[in-house]
């Protein structure tokens, strides 16, 4: 792939978080009772997406991170991020810590704030702690010195407690770094079709044994402060995680570049679609933005007697991306209200 955008990323991107849109509909859009009894967890929908959606878009981040590197000097690089992602990250929180008062009937704490802040759109967080410690390694010229200290890292991680969505932070690391490298030695890894089609089968594979502890929101990440009674189950279970996330990114891979491979030659017919994927592509951190308040603080109360229908979350889903969209062009005329709103 060149530094330049380019369609495939953003058809690759635009699939993701419709997945990320959709995986959210079945959780909170099935109905009350689907919600309050949490049985989402083992729905297979659920379990393909959650295997691999966040951790194959880290790996999106880190791999056009190393290439922002090579443009940028990493402090530019990081100040950057921070002032792309911190300002709907603070706006959204002050609207989400109004709007829970105002339900609860409570004032404004310090603490409360605080709180509102670093747990609000944890992905993002995720993205802004990974390319800031990516960008400070990759300045070490030693090799092992930089390796050493990632490893120490994730020794870290392993020895801290899974708090402020920590954990899924942890967890996203590792996969950032993977994209980073994957990038920095692209022209040596290669997707062959063997090795597409060998990860599909293991990817499906390991999706039956995919279940309610393998999220990492269920089980989280420390080996240290972890809810099972042996240390070593959590690290089975993190390591599995890896495994799964890793075979699902490369089947993915694999498939859309199949698949787009495919529609070149029935340009016509395929051409909406592929330029709809691509349009929310490029406006994925708007969507995910965007989406999050209205599937966690909507959509529950609209379907709250609904049942569990496939067909009635893709509805939802695309209800919930179009209002997105809608909004993402209005607020597009606008400089200021783009970056403070969606970090555009």
């Amino acid at each position: 792939m060149s530094t330049n955008r380019n369609q495939f990323l953003d058809v690759l991107k635009g699939i993701l978080i419709l997945c990320v849109v959709f995986g959210h509909t079945i959780q909170y859009g099935s109905g009350n009772i689907f919600l309050q009894s949490e049985l989402y967890w083992e729905h297979p929908l659920m379990r393909l997406i959650y295997s691999v959606h966040m951790p194959l878009f880290m790996g999106i981040a880190g791999y056009l991170c190393y290439f922002s590197l090579t443009k940028y000097s990493y402090l530019v690089y990081i100040k950057r991020r921070w002032l792309k992602l911190l300002p709907p990250i603070l706006l959204w929180s002050v609207i989400g810590l109004g709007w829970d008062n105002y339900q609860q009937h409570t004032c404004w704490s310090l603490y409360q704030t605080i709180y509102q802040v670093l747990t609000t759109f944890w992905f993002l967080w995720a993205i802004l702690i990974c390319s800031t410690l990516v960008s400070v390694c990759e300045q070490i010229k030693n090799s092992w010195l930089k390796w050493g200290i990632y490893v120490g890292l994730l020794v870290v991680f392993g020895c801290t407690p899974d708090i402020l969505w920590w954990n899924a932070h942890k967890f996203m690391f590792t996969c950032f770094v993977s994209g980073f490298y994957v990038a920095k030695y692209q022209k040596k890894v290669g997707l062959t079709h063997e090795k597409g089609i060998i990860s599909c089968i293991l990817w499906i594979v390991s999706l039956a044994l995919f279940h309610k502890e393998m999220y990492i929101y269920t089980s989280g990440f420390s080996v240290i402060f972890t809810g099972f009674p042996h240390f070593y189950e959590q690290i089975l279970i993190d390591f599995f995680r890896y495994i799964s996330a890793a075979l699902g990114s490369v089947s993915i891979l694999y498939i859309c570049n199949i698949s787009i491979k495919i529609l070149q030659i029935h340009k016509r017919l395929t051409r909406l679609p592929v330029a709809f994927l691509s349009y929310c592509g490029k406006h994925s951190l708007a969507i995910y933005v965007l989406s999050t308040y209205q599937i966690v603080y909507i959509l529950p109360y609209a379907t709250k007697e609904v049942s569990p229908n496939l067909l009635f979350n893709i509805i939802e889903t695309l209800i919930v991306v179009g209002i997105c969209l809608v909004v993402q062009y209005l607020t597009s005329k606008s400089k200021l209200l783009s970056r403070c709103i969606i970090g555009e």
